[in-house]
C-alpha cells in the first residue's frame, strides 16, 4: 500500500501470504 513504509508493506504481504497458506 502506497502510504506505508517498506517494512510495514512487507509485514502485511507476509501475513496475507501466511493466511492464504493456512499458517495463521
Amino acid at each position: 500500500t502506497m502510504n506505508k513504509t517498506g517494512l510495514e508493506e512487507f509485514a502485511e504481504e507476509t501475513g496475507d501470504t501466511m493466511r492464504k497458506a493456512g499458517k495463521i
